[in-house]
């Protein structure tokens, strides 16, 4: 929805493109450490605890990172420069997604104990 917002906002299509590409892209990489356990949430030692799956995700960063900061690169996926607004929904998207996973595995848990 606030992907929308912007497009109208702005009437820019290639700024909306580029915003759920990158929120898509950013929150899956965000939400798998959330959907690693369904029975407890995310901490510090469990992130960094499996080096391999945190190498995986920040190199995603890094190739995410690629078409939207190196200019050459930039006009041949087509994406556009994004402002501190932009980031703003990405992060409330990425957040969001999170959240509802969290809730959604609270959620699970309450009901399996309740079902016992």
């Amino acid at each position: 929805m606030c992907i929308r917002d912007r497009y109208y906002s702005t009437s820019n299509i290639d700024v909306a493109r580029t915003v759920t590409f990158t929120a898509i892209s950013l929150s899956t990489l965000a939400y798998v450490f959330s959907i690693r356990s369904l029975n407890s949430t995310p901490t510090w030692s469990s992130i960094t605890s499996n080096v391999w799956l945190l190498g995986a995700v920040i190199m995603g960063i890094v190739l995410q990172g690629i078409p939207l900061f190196v200019p050459y690169i930039r006009d041949a996926f087509l994406t556009q420069h994004l402002y501190v607004h932009d980031w703003l929904i990405v992060f409330a998207e990425i957040i969001s997604v999170v959240v509802f996973i969290e809730i959604s595995k609270l959620l699970f848990r309450r009901l399996d104990t309740y079902h016992r």
